[in-house]
């Protein structure tokens, strides 16, 4: 998974990997390292398990051979159940205000895809019309996810393209589902109350 170039420092942090961001990558970040003002011994811990999910993720990718939809489909779920195993070894590596910030800067990177998570949407008390839209966005974006993944099979964009497509992807995913929200629950999303405790 090369890394490459984005808009934004810490969405590139996130480019390779599922729609929803990888906590191992994004702890990785200089700026959210500052930000959660970790200690040395810290950033030894988070950079093994850092480099652990790396390798673990493209073994992942270097399974599929990207020979088809079907499996960068199972690669993607793979993936998914990997963040979640490496995302608790980094909330365990930190302390609890630091655990707190942390899921402040993911609810600022990831806003709208938050609402992904079945447990985010039942802390906004998302209603039945309101799951109906999302899950059509959600739809809408993994069709679109495979057709980023097509493109990479056949070749026709390298992985820095594909770093791209899948960042602006976020981008507008993101924007529409924020728009399904009500003016209540979009505040309470973004201010990481959602589940979450905002700083003091």
């Amino acid at each position: 998974m090369s890394l490459c170039l984005a808009p934004s420092t810490t969405n590139a942090a996130v480019a390779n990997g599922t729609l929803l961001g990888a906590l191992p990558v994004l702890a990785g970040v200089e700026t959210v390292r500052e930000d959660l003002k970790l200690t040395p011994l810290q950033e030894v811990v988070l950079d093994s398990i850092r480099n652990e999910y790396r390798s673990e993720a493209q073994q992942i990718y270097i399974g599929t051979h990207f020979k088809n939809a079907t499996s960068l489909q199972h690669a993607q779920n793979s993936l998914f159940r990997l963040q979640q195993k490496y995302n608790q070894r980094v909330l365990s590596t930190l302390n609890k205000n630091q655990k707190r910030r942390l899921k402040q800067i993911e609810v600022r990177v990831l806003g709208g895809l938050l609402l992904l998570r079945e447990p985010v949407r039942q802390s906004l008390a998302v209603d039945a019309s309101q799951r109906l839209k999302i899950a059509k966005i959600e739809r809408k974006t993994l069709e679109s996810l495979q057709k980023i993944n097509r493109q990479t099979i056949e070749k026709k964009i390298d992985p820095c393209k594909r770093a791209t497509a899948l960042h602006v992807l976020r981008q507008d995913a993101s924007a529409e589902l924020l728009a399904v929200l009500t003016p209540t629950q979009k505040q309470k999303l973004l201010s990481g109350k959602s589940g979450k405790k905002r700083d003091p």
